[in-house]
């Protein structure tokens, strides 16, 4: 379908994702990853570094874009050939008025050539004397947030927001939040939810649409994301919450900030980098060509899109993840649905899921937009069937 192709092309063609949408927290608590071997999908790149205080074996962020792992790399070239205030102005600040100077002289050498390609045509996202004031203004959903940015100024609610992020108890930000919630989701709302193209930018498929749409019979999106920006901006005090500080300011701040950007945590990442590989390729892909025994996978939401756009695919990867494990593997993933009935039968039937930790944590997000967290452990007293099934589909 034609919707289908225009976000595979946007998702291996652009930024999509400026900054990580799944909370590390959770995930972090969820794996434990002490002495892990981890397949982690990149996406941003900034949990996957922030992983690295959790004193793994080794990672591997593997990504289907490209541009997502020359930010990822970006990132890490700033670790090992900047300093701590450097990684802060370009990914703390959203951009320095030397990153294009900084990026020749310090970062761009080291860099595999796709990225060294990609940030010799777009380095200028971090120079916000050139365009917009944030690095978190480009990318396809960066696209979105500005725009929402500019409609809150050409509405005059700056100061509101700013208001409602200071907030220092959940009583206040509710009352700023009843302030702005009228005024702002009414039409902006809507127009990001009725138009697939915006929501392909957010990182939205239209499989995931259709899941919010009929999961619990809510037949109405914008209800459903009123109902979730409600629920984080009256529960979650924004002062500890970054995701959503980012998107409406353009920038952290350094109490409020993912741990990879604190400096407290640089030294600790800096030492550890070695163990984290970054590689361009779909998950099946990967470890269709690679040796790698993992014991722990963190896969997103990325079946959500598979299950429907190229559930071969997702049948083929549930194969090949159950092949190259270690041990008992731990997997997390999320969903746009409550449910995890999408996955293939003989995948759901190897995986014993603790859903009452995973819903006790999930209910704990900072981001808030996921229907479901799911933990699993891969049983593998099933190895003959896994294999059974390898075969009949051509993997083994």
């Amino acid at each position: 379908m034609l919707h289908n192709r225009l976000f595979s092309h946007i998702f291996r063609n652009y930024i999509v994702y400026n900054t990580c949408w799944e909370d590390p927290r959770i995930d972090r608590n969820l794996l434990q990853l002490q002495d892990s071997r981890l397949l982690t999908i990149t996406s941003g790149g900034c949990n996957a570094l922030e992983y690295l205080l959790d004193n793994p074996e080794i990672i591997w962020s593997v990504d289907a874009n490209p541009c997502q792992n020359a930010l990822l790399e970006l990132k890490i070239s700033l670790y090992k050939n900047g300093n701590w205030r450097t990684l802060f102005d370009f990914f703390g600040r959203g951009g320095s008025s030397l990153a294009i100077p900084i990026y020749r002289g310090l970062l761009r050498e080291y860099l595999s050539s796709d990225a060294r390609e990609y940030w010799d045509k777009n380095i200028q996202f971090f120079d916000p004397m050139i365009g917009r004031p944030s690095f978190y203004f480009y990318g396809t959903s960066g696209v979105v947030a500005w725009n929402v940015l500019r409609y809150i100024k050409y509405k005059g609610m700056q100061d509101l927001v700013i208001r409602l992020l200071d907030s220092e108890t959940l009583e206040e930000q509710a009352y700023w939040y009843g302030e702005i919630e009228p005024r702002l989701w009414g039409y902006i709302l809507k127009f990001i939810t009725r138009r697939r193209l915006m929501m392909m930018m957010l990182g939205v498929p239209s499989v995931q649409k259709e899941m919010i749409e009929i999961d619990g019979e809510k037949t109405d999106p914008d209800a459903f994301i009123r109902e979730v920006f409600r629920k984080i901006f009256t529960t979650t005090l924004l002062r500890e919450n970054y995701f959503w500080r980012v998107y409406l300011t353009g920038c952290y701040t350094e109490e409020c900030c993912p741990e990879y950007l604190k400096e407290k945590n640089f030294e600790t990442i800096k030492e550890r980098l070695e163990r984290l590989n970054v590689t361009t390729a779909t998950i099946s892909d990967f470890l269709e060509n690679n040796d790698e025994k993992f014991t722990h996978y963190n896969l997103l939401d990325h079946m959500d899109w598979l299950c429907n756009h190229n559930p071969e695919e997702l049948q083929r990867e549930s194969e090949l993840i159950a092949r190259r494990s270690s041990g008992n593997p731990v997997l997390i993933f999320r969903s746009a649905s409550s449910q995890n009935t999408y996955l293939p039968d003989f995948f759901l039937n190897q995986l014993s899921f603790s859903a009452p930790i995973a819903d006790q944590w999930h209910k704990q997000s900072r981001v808030g937009t996921y229907g479901s967290t799911h933990l699993a452990i891969l049983k593998r007293d099933h190895k003959e069937s896994i294999e059974a099934g390898a075969k009949v589909n051509g993997v083994l």
